[in-house]
């Protein structure tokens, strides 16, 4: 060695081809000198070049980012033969390089951990691999040491991180160590909770809930199989991580089973038991207690609201009732269908002159159906016409000086019948008014005294049911 120099060649007598194919400058430490290597000459160049374990140079020591341990980049040799060192080694040559290809699989509360050989096993054999592990950056622990290319580490904590790195030993020392692996140990989840189905006439609405154990993993989707025959399904959709799925593409009156598995890094876990979906149309009906109703009169109205497939009563449905043609009110416009399937008012009938012919509409609007109406007939009666009367009235029977009764009879005009319950009042010639409303005896004869010197003459009103109708 020269003062200067970790290694100087300036001349290489006696060499052939074949030489330069099993000789050649490796393995060796530059650590420091002020020229690590200088070579001149030009043939002898591919001494360098041959191996693939080259030299340590302790100015030269990066980048490797395949961790093979060798210098992704040529050591320059100083010196006219332009020389170069190709395999440059990141490590002192008497240990091994690191471990290859480490990689990590997780499991029911353990991570399976393997790798392959270093390239390079140092100035010995090897006599190991050392195992490290970390939950939290730079807190790595030792955790085992093998003579295998392979370790399982247990009793871990499903659905948290490990983090994992391996080293090489020989008789020299430790390899440094290898590329990180990470792994997350854990299970496939349990079954879906409380899978339900809807049925509406172009859908159908499956809803559930997370299952008691996620296998230690996030849940990150459902599978949904389905089918129209209960006893298998095939796989329909992944849904995502999701709890409910509208299922658009079905057939009217047609019955849907269905399956949901929940899934996790560790895959599908086992399927829920069948629910299913009928899809099916609305049933609307409406019925009234009557039919033909008087002024004043009023009508119970019923609207029924159904599936066609099922026959099931559909509870929340919309009802909007409207009147055609009719005079009248319906006491609730609209309204929701209860637990039966039904909603219910009443409709008051208004007066009319003659007969009047109508009906009432019912308009059901539902999720996801079109709008739904029926109607049922209606006949409104006039009110009775009110029969004519006519007054009798006696006046001049004097009982007493200045004293007279006064008779007043309310009969039907055309019959002569007697009119109960009749309001009478009387007014006399004079224009004082005898302001007596009484009600004429079940005779229909109404009676009072007058305190008059000559004969009264009597005018009289009657009026039924707090009307007038006539006068005479």
């Amino acid at each position: 060695m020269w003062e200067n120099y970790g290694i100087n060649i300036t001349a290489w007598n006696n060499y052939s081809s074949e030489d330069l194919n099993i000789f050649w400058i490796s393995r060796n430490v530059f650590v420091d000198n002020k020229i690590q290597a200088c070579q001149s000459g030009y043939s002898i160049n591919k001494a360098w070049n041959l191996s693939c374990e080259g030299n340590y140079w302790s100015d030269w020591q990066e980048p490797d980012n395949n961790y093979d341990g060798i210098v992704d980049l040529p050591y320059e040799i100083a010196g006219d033969a332009g020389a170069k060192d190709y395999s440059p080694l990141t490590y002192i040559p008497a240990a091994p390089t690191v471990p290859q290809e480490l990689n990590a699989t997780p499991g029911n509360r353990f991570v399976c951990l393997e790798w392959k050989e270093p390239v390079y096993c140092g100035a010995s054999n090897i006599t190991g691999y050392r195992v490290y592990r970390a939950t939290e950056p730079d807190r790595w622990i030792f955790v085992a040491q093998t003579k295998e290319l392979n370790y399982t580490d247990a009793n871990l904590t499903n659905g948290l991180t490990y983090y994992y790195y391996v080293t090489a030993l020989n008789s020299h020392g430790e390899s440094r160590k290898s590329e990180t692996v990470n792994a997350t140990p854990g299970e496939i989840p349990g079954i879906p909770e409380n899978v339900r189905a809807y049925s509406f006439e172009k859908k159908a609405v499956l809803r559930w809930e997370m299952p008691n154990s996620t296998g230690g993993l996030p849940i990150t989707g459902y599978t949904i199989y389905r089918s129209t025959f209960p006893r298998w399904q095939t796989l329909y959709v992944d849904a995502g991580n999701v709890t409910e799925f509208v299922d658009g593409c079905v057939e009217p009156n047609t019955t849907y089973y269905y399956r949901i598995a929940a899934v996790n890094i560790k895959g599908e876990g086992e399927r829920c038991g069948v629910v299913s979906a009928t899809t099916s149309g609305l049933n609307v009906s409406m019925v009234l207690n009557n039919q033909v109703l008087g002024p004043g009169e009023n009508a119970t109205v019923a609207v029924y609201v159904g599936r066609n497939a099922t026959r099931e009563p559909l509870a929340g449905a919309h009802v909007v009732l409207s009147i055609v043609n009719l005079t009248g009110s319906v006491e609730l416009a609209d309204g929701y269908t209860n637990a039966s399937g039904i909603f219910t008012t009443k409709f008051i009938a208004g007066c009319v002159r003659s007969h009047q012919n109508g009906s009432i509409r019912a308009t059901v609007f539902a999720d996801n159906y079109s709008t739904v109406t029926t109607s049922t007939a209606m006949t409104l009666l006039p009110a009775e016409k009110e029969s004519a009367m006519k007054l009798i009235v006696e006046a001049g029977s004097k009982i007493r000086n200045g004293l007279w009764k006064v008779n007043v009879y309310v009969v039907e005009a055309t019959t002569g019948k007697p009119v109960e319950n009749a309001g009478v009042e009387v007014r006399l010639s004079t224009g004082a008014v005898a302001m007596n409303r009484s009600d004429a005896s079940r005779r229909a004869v109404f009676e009072f005294l007058l305190d008059a010197a000559d004969a009264p003459v009597v005018t009289a009103e009657i009026s039924q049911k707090e009307e007038k109708v006539r006068k005479y």
